[in-house]
């Protein structure tokens, strides 16, 4: 638990709701990552949170769950698919601890969509690839 006694919502402006990003390339950094259970208790995924690094949405957050342990060996297949997808776009081929994978820029291609039922929408990472020799961190992203 944290103590709150001293802060006052009052006195501060909250930030309004964000919306989700355009689709589009964006160049990002995982900068966490971690093991959570399913909500079904019968697995687990890992979480990664990536960080936009430039251009108009940087700093904006997205996340990848890879359902790394579940019953579904389908699932599981696609999950290390994109696990080594990610490897392949970081360059690295082999890793003991998922922070290694931390802080090592690379490209995602990102979907707006929209929720069935609700009407809102969310983003969804489906590509993962290498930053090309011309691409650098301080060239504006372009969305497409």
């Amino acid at each position: 638990m944290a103590d709150l006694r001293s802060f006052n919502a009052n006195q501060i402006t909250p930030t309004d709701m964000l919306e989700t990003v355009p689709s589009g390339n964006y160049v990002v950094e995982i900068i966490d990552s971690e093991y959570k259970p399913t909500k079904a208790g019968s697995g687990s995924y890992l979480q990664f949170t990536l960080q936009i690094a430039d251009g108009p949405c940087r700093d904006r957050l997205l996340w990848v769950r890879l359902n790394l342990k579940n019953l579904s060996p389908t699932i599981v297949r696609l999950a290390e698919q994109q696990l080594a997808a990610i490897y392949r776009a970081v360059d690295v081929s082999q890793v003991t601890d998922s922070s290694e994978l931390h802080h090592r820029p690379f490209s995602v291609r990102v979907l707006k969509q929209s929720v069935r039922h609700s009407g809102e929408s969310r983003n969804t990472v489906v590509g993962f690839r290498r930053l090309s020799a011309s691409e650098r961190l301080d060239d504006p992203v372009v969305v497409s």
